[in-house]
């Protein structure tokens, strides 16, 4: 796992969630505790003010694709890198809180293929 220090300089990370012909993109804030566990798996918080029940997560969880694409820092320009595809982790899904009290989904993936070593270290590197 890596410290917060570092899942807060993996400053924009962006889901794409295919679902029937809908595209979602949800993009993270440096705020949020997003983050690789390691290099087959990645951990992803909602929005603040979002619940199990509330319309964004369901289309997440009922999503047939999800592909993951990443984004080291808002100073690296438009590209992102695409990961591949990722599940949801069994038991993974957790309503919580944030700081401030306010609800928030918890979402572990698991990528199909591991990051290349490389590159992951790259994105894990303060």
């Amino acid at each position: 796992m890596i410290s917060l220090n570092q899942a807060m300089r993996l400053l924009l990370f962006s889901l794409v969630l295919i679902s029937g012909y809908r595209l979602f993109e949800f993009y993270t804030h440096p705020n949020y505790n997003d983050h690789f566990i390691d290099s087959s798996e990645f951990a992803w918080e909602s929005r603040s003010n979002r619940k199990l029940s509330s319309p964004e997560i369901k289309n997440v969880i009922e999503s047939k694709r999800i592909l993951l694409f990443v984004k080291k820092e808002d100073g690296e320009g438009t590209d992102f890198y695409y990961l591949g595809n990722v599940s949801i982790a069994a038991d993974s899904i957790e309503q919580g809180e944030t700081d401030k009290g306010q609800p928030i989904v918890h979402f572990r993936f698991l990528l199909d293929n591991p990051v290349e070593d490389t590159l992951y270290d790259y994105l894990i590197q303060e």
